[in-house]
């Protein structure tokens, strides 16, 4: 139903038609012919008489001022005090609009069925509905807020399905309680739920949103996604991004949460409750390391590209060594409020089970480094396990970096042909002892060329040859000097688990379960 077409549900208003605008004011008509906006200061005076504490209200179609809404809640305010007590009321297409009075329900008490349908909001700064208890059905589709929707501890008694609602900034559910069930289809820049209680299943279908859920208490299965299943006309911010932006699970028991096609960048994990039953479904985007080489005093410092969770880069971004905060964004405005090294371990081994026990081993693979990084750097562990890390970090990147193991497999096995070619094949092959020197079995093969004379093709396809072989833990029957043997026993050490750890890279890469 468009501006021009008269609404048929209802007598509406008509003043001001015209020419250009047939239909006029849409506004139901309350008496006198009009609607409650054009009334006469002596007609409304008459009307607002007939209003009684729990009496219906019907203004569908009306333009509602500030000052208008704040003489229907004097009416409806008890004599003992407290907030206006609505009976059925239907504010349906009503046009809300603040002018030097803001449009507020505060601590009102619906007893009766509230429906927003299609209205619009101009406040210009926010809409209150703080500590309004709802106890009955609401309806707020196609409701539109220019500005910001305030709704505070409000009280929702049955089950609420709110939206598809559109606000061009918050709406915030500060303490709110749900009662029942609850389906909130919304695009806005922000929602904000911390603190709200959830006693039923409640469904956030979002678009654009930044979502705050803050010690948010859920006591039934609940999902959060972004919804691609319905738009509202003039929604569209070319600047942002559709996908509902998750700000914070903290005080949250993640049992009952489901979180589908989000964006986890700039949340906050630390502080969840039974974080490793966190269920993860569709697209979700964590924040990107820093990856490549960066150089500091001429020393280079290597960084891997991975997931990381805000916690880990807000701790480095705070980190004194300038080196070690290079590229990792500006740092928290309170930096005493970021995690330690224990709970960011922590952090990290509950979500990698989340993925774990989800049979995403790829998923859960960053998780695993960002948890062995935190212990890596925690100094509270002893030294040698400390170093230990540094090693296995270094070698191959905690077991999933198949590319650097192969690096210092390809580098160990080029020493060790250099190694053999120079000090471990000989020149001279092992030969029985003379007959007359009473001695039994052979003479140890010796190596007596000049070094420089070691360097051959021949040497070196040998050593190739010993090298390829205990990589694989075969021997090739080649003689060795003394110092070939130990050479070839430190290859089979080295070199088959370099090559195991790239073997277990690719898998934990390619493994789904």
């Amino acid at each position: 139903m468009d501006e021009t077409t008269p609404p048929q549900e209802w007598q509406h208003c008509g003043t001001g038609a015209s020419g250009a605008d047939p239909v006029g004011c849409r506004g139901i008509r309350v008496g006198a012919q009009r609607c409650a906006a054009h009334l006469s200061p002596q007609e409304r005076d008459a009307w607002l008489g007939g209003l009684r504490p729990g009496a219906d209200v019907d203004l569908r179609g009306t333009p509602v001022t500030g000052e208008l809404l704040a003489q229907v809640c004097d009416r409806l305010r008890p004599a003992e005090g407290g907030g206006p007590r609505f009976g059925n009321a239907d504010f349906s297409e009503a046009r809300f609009t603040e002018t030097g009075t803001p449009v507020s329900f505060a601590g009102a008490v619906f007893e009766g069925r509230a429906r927003f349908v299609g209205a619009s909001f101009r406040a210009g700064r926010e809409v209150l509905f703080d500590r309004v208890r709802f106890a009955a059905e609401v309806w707020l589709d196609g409701a539109r807020v220019e500005g910001g929707l305030r709704m505070r501890q409000a009280v929702f008694a049955t089950p609420v399905f709110v939206g598809p609602l559109l606000c061009t900034d918050t709406v915030d559910l500060t303490g709110a309680a749900f009662e029942g069930a609850a389906r909130l289809r919304i695009a806005a820049r922000r929602v904000l739920c911390a603190d709200a209680r959830f006693e039923g299943p409640a469904s956030f279908q979002l678009r654009y949103a930044e979502l705050g859920l803050a010690g948010a208490h859920f006591q039934q299965p609940s999902a959060v996604g972004t919804s691609r299943d319905w738009a509202l006309p003039g929604e569209a911010e070319p600047a942002r991004p559709v996908t509902v932006a998750v700000l914070s699970l903290r005080g949250v028991d993640a049992s009952m949460l489901l979180l589908s096609d989000v964006d986890l960048r700039r949340c906050l994990f630390a502080g969840t409750h039974h974080l490793d039953q966190l269920r993860l479904e569709g697209r979700w985007d964590l924040g990107q390391a820093p990856s490549g080489v960066r150089w500091h005093r001429g020393r280079p410092y290597w960084c891997t590209k991975r997931q990381v969770i805000e916690e880990e880069r807000q701790w480095r971004a705070i980190r004194r060594r300038p080196a070690s905060r290079h590229d990792w964004g500006d740092a928290p405005p309170s930096p005493e409020t970021v995690p330690g090294l224990a709970t960011l371990t922590t952090t990290y081994r509950q979500l990698r089970k989340a993925r774990e026990d989800a049979k995403d081993e790829p998923g859960a693979a960053d998780f695993y480094y960002g948890e062995m990084e935190m212990r890596r750097y925690s100094r509270g562990r002893r030294h040698a396990e400390r170093w230990l890390l540094t090693v296995y970090w270094a070698v191959s990147g905690y077991g999933l970096r198949a590319s650097r193991a192969l690096a210092w497999l390809a580098a160990t096995m080029l020493v060790t042909v250099v190694a053999l070619t120079a000090f471990g094949l000989p020149d001279t092959p092992a030969r029985p002892y003379p007959a007359d020197s009473r001695l039994t079995g052979s003479r140890p093969p010796t190596l007596e060329s000049p070094l420089t004379a070691r360097f051959t093709a021949e040497r070196a396809g040998k050593a190739v040859d010993v090298v390829l072989n205990s990589v694989v833990f075969r021997s090739g029957g080649t003689q060795l000097t003394r110092a070939g043997g130990w050479i070839e026993k430190a290859a089979r050490l080295t070199e088959p688990a370099l090559l195991g750890l790239a073997v277990l890279a690719v898998r934990a890469r390619l493994k789904r379960g």
